[in-house]
């Protein structure tokens, strides 16, 4: 018969090793997680690089409500690595992540530059801010001038530039002035020519007023048209048509709606890309439309509206009305006058 004693030292024997087979078994810890799923959001386009910044070679593009793998990140995860053929990263900025993206591995120590870039508001005295890079976009704030922004992303035509916001946050690329990096290095993070407002017209152009602080639209692409209205410094718009040689555009409303087009800041070649839709060219801006051409003087350093308009024997007030200037003082350098 088993004393109680022996009894008691094989039960602790047992337990003994007990504990040490539970010892030498491996520890289950937690594993990160080795890949995520995550949508292309607040992006039309956004493109695939060969390594974790801008500065990398562009090797795709992804599209809105694409939805990809991540296998990794860089070390501040402001960029993740995708799941496909060859290395491909993309601003992390851009995607809705499903999940921890601490989870995924590091696969790059590097931390880029900055995909964001700062500039300064320049051209306008107030400047719209949208929801999306066109001006059907909700008008969701404003910007002013010498105001410092930052950068996210750009559209494929380079026309618009997205603010660092938590919601889309666009502005015409004509006002903002690089202080460091330059617009082709912004992702592309916009459609080209998206109007956001299904109102059609894909062969129109969006661009601002330039030139002069006030310019008349008229009903017809001259100055002898009657006046329907004003547009201001800085102020969009979107032109569907021009008149045979161009020197006029017509804005997109619901009657017909003209401006001089060497005040506004779009270029000849886009401006000549422009459906024609009136059949006359240099219309007189003094007169009935047809006849004699308009002249156009570009402001020198030091030169008054005063100056000018005895240099051309024509009143003061005449140039001033034709060319919509309210202050008669307030003229600059490079601004292009019409002169009558």
């Amino acid at each position: 018969m088993t004393s109680p004693k022996l009894h008691t030292l094989r039960w602790l024997s047992l337990v003994l090793v007990a504990a040490l087979v539970f010892a030498a078994l491996p520890v289950q810890t937690a594993r990160a997680q080795t890949t995520l799923l995550a949508t292309v959001a607040n992006a039309s386009y956004l493109n695939t690089r060969s390594g974790p910044g801008p500065g990398y070679t562009i090797v795709g593009r992804l599209t809105r409500n694409m939805q990809i793998v991540l296998i990794g990140r860089n070390v501040d995860n402001s960029w993740v690595q995708m799941q496909g053929y060859g290395t491909q990263w993309v601003n992390a900025r851009y995607l809705a992540i499903q999940g921890d993206i601490n989870t995924l591995a590091v696969t790059s120590n590097q931390t880029p530059t900055s995909s964001a870039f700062t500039a300064v508001i320049q051209n306008a005295y107030v400047v719209n801010v949208r929801s999306g890079p066109g001006i059907g976009f909700q008008d969701v704030g404003r910007v002013y001038k010498d105001q410092q922004v930052t950068l996210v992303g750009r559209s494929v035509d380079n026309a618009w530039v997205q603010l660092a916001a938590n919601t889309p946050q666009w502005i015409n690329s004509q006002f903002a002035v690089f202080q460091n990096g330059s617009l082709g290095a912004l992702p592309i993070s916009g459609a080209a020519g998206d109007s956001g407002g299904g109102d059609g017209g894909g062969a129109a152009l969006v661009t601002v007023v330039a030139n002069a602080y006030v310019v008349n639209v008229r009903s017809g692409p001259g100055i002898g048209y009657t006046s329907v209205g004003r547009v201001s410094l800085g102020q969009e718009v979107r032109l569907i048509g021009r008149n045979a040689d161009g020197s006029w555009v017509q804005l997109q409303a619901s009657t017909p709606q003209w401006m001089n087009a060497g005040l506004t800041a779009a270029s000849r070649a886009a401006i000549m890309a422009l459906t024609q839709t009136a059949n006359t060219t240099n219309p007189n801006p003094g007169g009935s439309p047809g006849g004699t051409p308009a002249r156009i003087h570009v402001v020198q350093q030091g030169q008054t509206l005063y100056s000018i308009a005895r240099a051309y024997g024509v009143n003061l007030y005449t140039i001033a009305a034709a060319n919509g200037i309210y202050d008669v003082t307030r003229i600059y350098a490079g601004q292009q006058l019409i002169i009558p």
